[in-house]
């Protein structure tokens, strides 16, 4: 399997940088896209932002919270809201130097880490054209240059995997605008960033406190359970889920959805043991 970041190759960037959690180093009509276009414009706005780097302002695009309702999560919890993926436009990527990250985060940087950045990055950073319309492509790419800094800059293991979780996230939203020829790939690359955020929130488990994006205890435990259940680990999955639903620090919605995923994952139990079952007849 090709490099997570073999598409970084063309910003003259190590395409074969490891990710290391111990912190070492159908196509549509012209029109239609025309109406997308239109509409896109009506839901995001561009604001200035300057580079903690290397100094450079630039426009980011931004999604108009006050019209996009949020509607709920997926089971990896991915939130789905009802006009536009603010997933999309969540990374802010300065094309000057090559410096990425979170908006959340995006200037929460220190002196040391911008030198390395400098160093390993903007030294060899080629800049691209950048693209008039966002969408689930350009959001992949500028995830995963977020999570090429963060790895250089020896970010901890709960922010590398949160950013895997949030490609797995782009992927399953750009999955749902391609044709079936074309997702098996894609689909693969998503399993492989489920694992390496299965694997960074393990090792971070240990030595993080709560709330963490987000999150807290009895949630952390839900995602553990569940993308456990997504790489088929389901002895972890139901250990974790069973955390949740005894926990007395969980919300009843919480529980409930823990209790459907370890429906899901007692289903496929079943169904791979009648499987065998049946390959074991004469």
């Amino acid at each position: 399997m090709e490099s997570i970041f073999s598409d970084l190759g063309t910003f003259g960037l190590n395409s074969n940088q490891p990710l290391d959690f111990h912190g070492k180093a159908k196509d549509e009509k012209p029109v239609k896209k025309e109406i997308q276009a239109k509409k896109t414009k009506q839901l995001v706005f561009d604001r200035k932002v300057k580079c903690p780097v290397c100094d450079h302002e630039f426009l980011s695009k931004t999604v108009k919270s006050s019209i996009n309702r949020f509607e709920r999560t997926s089971l990896t919890l991915r939130p789905i809201y009802s006009k536009i993926d603010p997933l999309i436009y969540d990374v802010i990527q300065c094309n000057s130097c090559g410096y990425a990250a979170l908006n959340t985060t995006y200037n929460k940087i220190s002196e040391r880490q911008i030198k390395t950045i400098k160093e390993q990055i903007s030294s060899k950073f080629i800049p691209k054209e950048e693209p008039k319309d966002y969408d689930y492509k350009t959001a992949l790419i500028n995830n995963k240059l977020a999570l090429y800094n963060a790895i250089v800059m020896g970010s901890r293991s709960v922010n590398k995997a949160y950013l895997c979780l949030r490609i797995s996230w782009i992927i399953d939203g750009y999955l749902e605008t391609i044709e079936e020829d074309k997702k098996e790939s894609l689909t693969l690359e998503r399993l492989n960033f489920i694992k390496n955020a299965y694997t960074g929130f393990l090792e971070a488990y240990e030595t993080i406190s709560f709330p963490v994006f987000g999150m807290n205890q009895p949630t952390y435990y839900y995602l553990l359970g569940v993308l456990a259940f997504e790489l088929g680990d389901y002895s972890h999955s139901k250990r974790w889920l069973s955390k949740v639903m005894v926990g007395e620090d969980s919300q009843q919605r919480l529980k409930d959805k823990a209790r459907d995923v370890k429906d899901l994952v007692n289903q496929k139990i079943k169904e791979e043991k009648e499987g065998q079952s049946s390959e074991g007849k004469p």
